[in-house]
């Protein structure tokens, strides 16, 4: 068994697959293995991954599957994962030569430590282009941190990218996987916010966050998550279906530390419901929680005329 399987899900990106797998095959640590989920590419993703298993450089399993979105593609790998530590990069991103080898030791630290069993996650920093996006770090001054994933990006409220590597005996606990098939509206997105699933993992177990740079983040206007034309509003239903589940489920939290961005959040939940043409009474019974029921009643003396006037342009 390797010690790292790398998840990569894809959706017509021949042209960029190949930088991820150039940074693969630079790693320093070497004992790992390469999962390909193409979610249903048009291009010719399949003949070059093929390529590269001749090449024989790295181990590699390419899986073809209908499209379906990133959250399918999971579910498909999930089977067929195996190893020590799952990672999941992008498929137009990069791994730095030494990600495989600061993820292996921060792991061989945390067992050290005894906190194998508090801690599941480990995540790393992210730049775009070669440039910080966490322009004032939470990490400054300290090689990690632990604390729960609630903690840090509502506590403190961090909602940069990180690069993350997990536990496999506790992936299924911390992404739960089983409700993904089964979502509302699942039918009707092509991508399910991950903000969500990590919020889950943080009921359970800590996150050590460290101040390594291992991951390089580049920007494209194909994905998995914007695979579909604007006239579907894929998008509206994804970040309806996400808030739903991250403000209901992490309600005490919000109304502790981020009463404004629940507030925030539940305006724009009204407004893509609206735009969705879903009735009122289904939208305010998927919130669960009372006082987000009662919350986005009363946001609608704003979510309303702000519908209204998305509508205009939409038919205009």
């Amino acid at each position: 068994m390797n010690t790292f399987v790398i998840f990569t899900p894809t959706y017509n990106r021949a042209e960029t697959l190949g930088r991820t797998y150039k940074s693969l095959c630079k790693q320093t640590y070497k004992d790992f293995w390469w999962l390909i989920v193409d979610d249903g590419s048009s291009d010719n993703t399949k003949e070059i991954v093929s390529q590269w298993t001749d090449e024989n450089k790295i181990k590699i399993k390419y899986i073809y599957k209908e499209n379906g979105g990133k959250h399918t593609a999971f579910l498909t790998a999930k089977p067929l994962l195996s190893g020590k530590y799952y990672i999941c990069i992008d498929s137009d991103d990069e791994l730095t030569p030494n990600a495989l080898e600061v993820f292996c030791k921060t792991w061989e630290t945390i067992e050290n430590e005894g906190k194998a069993n508090e801690i599941a996650l480990v995540k790393a920093q992210t730049t775009e282009f070669y440039k910080l996006i966490d322009k004032k770090p939470l990490l400054r001054g300290l090689d990690c941190l632990d604390m729960s994933y609630l903690d840090y990006s509502i506590k403190y409220d961090r909602r940069e990218e990180c690069i993350t590597s997990i536990r496999m005996t506790e992936l299924s606990k911390c992404f739960d996987i089983q409700t993904l098939d089964k979502i509302w509206y699942g039918d009707k997105i092509k991508y399910y916010g991950e903000s969500v699933l990590w919020a889950r993992a943080g009921r359970f177990f800590k996150t050590r966050y460290i101040s390594d740079v291992l991951r390089i983040r580049y920007d494209n206007t194909i994905s998995l998550t914007r695979n579909s034309s604007s006239k579907d509003y894929n998008h509206l239903y994804a970040y309806m279906v996400t808030t739903k589940y991250f403000c209901s489920e992490n309600y005490d939290y919000l109304m502790k530390y981020r009463k404004m961005r629940t507030i925030k959040s539940i305006i724009i939940y009204s407004i893509m419901g609206l735009l969705l043409d879903i009735p009122i009474k289904e939208l305010s019974k998927e919130l669960k929680i009372t006082f987000l029921k009662n919350l986005m009643k009363v946001s609608l003396i704003v979510s309303y005329p702000t519908y209204l006037f998305f509508k205009y342009l939409i038919r205009k």
